[in-house]
């Protein structure tokens, strides 16, 4: 399988849009994620102006150290992409995904819930509303793609809501969280973590692993990866991805 990989990204050349279309299918493939999800991440990569093997190995670490199910890892690498592209700060893709997604893993751990803070980053990330709410809560919009000032954030922001609701009555404590809930969107649940989810991310590590481990792992046999190129084909001709449809197809029947 990987031999063919080989031959199937030699023969792309330098052309630029079939090695795209040979990176969105090899995503698909090491990722688990749809055609689609694919095709989003090499656009948004190609924004950002990052190289797609770079990309391609932030990712499968992303994918690696993290409990997603495929769609949300597709959906979410997609909702981020465009939050971005919102800001006008899509250069800053790779290092949002890898802290975003990371953070929100974490705090699943205490809420049994994805994409919380997600959404929450969407909201600071691309509403007049979520961007004064931030600001309220010490966090600069513009500094959202910083992995520092994110951590910094969650810490001192768990920090304030457990002084805020210590030593009150049980009564006053949730409705202090309710309030707060209704302010920010994230859940009761995880505003009540949010510092123990702080402390978790502190003290974690990561295991790196290349896209073309995680392409080997995925990947049985040749004829697996054969089949699979198929349905990735069919996956980006569905998402309407027709330029990389074809320029994939001329290199796929040059190594079938």
């Amino acid at each position: 399988a990987m031999a063919t990989l080989g031959r199937l990204n030699f023969k792309a050349g330098t052309d630029e849009l079939t090695k795209s279309a040979a990176m969105a299918v090899k995503m698909a493939e090491a990722l688990g994620i749809s055609g689609d999800s694919s095709a989003h991440i090499v656009f948004y990569t190609k924004q950002a102006g990052i190289n797609l093997d770079v990309m391609g190995d932030t990712l499968a670490t992303i994918r690696e150290n993290t409990r997603f199910t495929a769609d949300e890892f597709g959906r979410f690498t997609q909702e981020l992409g465009e939050a971005l592209m919102i800001m006008g700060n899509i250069s800053n893709y790779a290092e949002v995904m890898k802290n975003t997604l990371k953070i929100d893993d974490t705090l699943r751990q205490f809420t049994g819930r994805s994409g919380e803070y997600v959404d929450f980053f969407k909201r600071m990330a691309t509403t007049s509303s979520g961007m004064q709410m931030s600001m309220a809560l010490g966090m600069n919009p513009e500094n959202l793609g910083s992995a520092a000032e994110q951590q910094r954030f969650l810490s001192s922001f768990g920090a304030y809501i457990d002084t805020i609701t210590k030593n009150q009555p049980f009564l006053q404590q949730i409705a202090i969280l309710e309030d707060l809930s209704t302010e920010t969107g994230l859940s009761v649940i995880a505003l009540r973590n949010l510092s123990k989810a702080a402390a978790e991310l502190n003290s974690r590590t990561d295991q790196n692993i290349s896209l073309d481990q995680r392409y080997a792992n995925e990947v049985a046999n040749l004829g697996k990866s054969l089949s699979s190129i198929s349905e990735s084909l069919h996956k980006l001709l569905a998402a309407g991805m027709w330029p990389l449809v074809t320029a994939l197809s001329y290199v796929a029947d040059g190594v079938a």
